[in-house]
């Protein structure tokens, strides 16, 4: 089954980086083919919650 790509996400997430009040980053994932249930196994959950926890540790360190 192929989808096409996630543009409500897409424009969610532009809408909120894009308001007046907003000074933090916005932090979005898209995964290809995998509706709305997932499909993660356990290494690919721990590799997302590492790029996750790098993209925070960066902002954070960033805003010092």
């Amino acid at each position: 089954m192929m989808t096409g790509p996630p543009l409500h996400s897409y424009k969610f997430a532009a809408s909120l980086q894009n308001r007046e009040a907003q000074k933090n980053p916005i932090y979005l994932i898209t995964k290809k083919n995998l509706g709305h249930h997932g499909g993660n196994t356990y290494d690919k959950s721990i590799q997302e919650d590492a790029e996750f926890y790098d993209y925070l540790i960066y902002y954070l360190m960033k805003s010092k």
